[in-house]
């Protein structure tokens, strides 16, 4: 029921649930939602940082750095370790706004985004370094370059989005040959 509340799963009366498709559109409202609240968020954040949270957030991103992105079992599905410190790690870096509404808000586009970065996975042409994204967001965030930190952690999400709407395009091409040869 929670689930179904924050619109990760719909139901049916009497059948019971289902989990919402993935959309195109839905990835850019949800983009441009989460880079607007985490925008304010961050900014917040560095405004109001303390000693604890610059350490909180060093050994977050120490951590992400040790861990593979890609699961040792299969190289197709992120490694659940590595998505557990990642959602740390953004956790902590709004973790100091001073506003629980907003960091529960962002937390509920990061359940969403996770859907569609399993989507990011294996996007083929898009090259990135995912630890030093995380690093130089984190190195503005630490030095109390606010603009900076927002440039870059904009830059992460529009980079994963970019990655996931060429899994889109790829599966309309799918779609689109598939179509193609049923006509013949």
């Amino acid at each position: 029921n929670r689930l179904a509340s924050e619109g990760l799963l719909g139901r049916h009366d009497q059948r019971g649930f289902f989990i919402m498709p993935v959309s195109a559109s839905e990835l850019e409202e949800l983009t441009r939602t989460r880079c607007w609240l985490e925008e304010r968020a961050l900014r917040e954040s560095i405004a109001h940082r303390t000693a604890e949270w610059e350490e909180q957030l060093v050994l977050a991103l120490h951590r992400l750095g040790r861990a593979s992105r890609l699961s040792p079992q299969d190289l197709f599905s992120l490694n659940p370790d590595w998505e557990r410190l990642h959602r740390i790690f953004h956790r902590v870096l709004i973790s100091a706004c001073r506003s629980q509404w907003l960091v529960g808000f962002c937390d509920q586009l990061s359940d969403h985004a996770y859907r569609y970065r399993q989507m990011a996975i294996d996007g083929e042409g898009v090259q990135r370094d995912d630890f030093g994204e995380h690093r130089l967001i984190a190195e503005c965030a630490l030095d109390g370059n606010a603009d900076g930190a927002v440039e870059a952690l904009l830059n992460h999400y529009q980079l994963t989005a970019a990655m996931c709407m060429k899994r889109f395009e790829q599966d309309d091409e799918t779609k689109e040959l598939a179509r193609k040869r049923a006509r013949r």
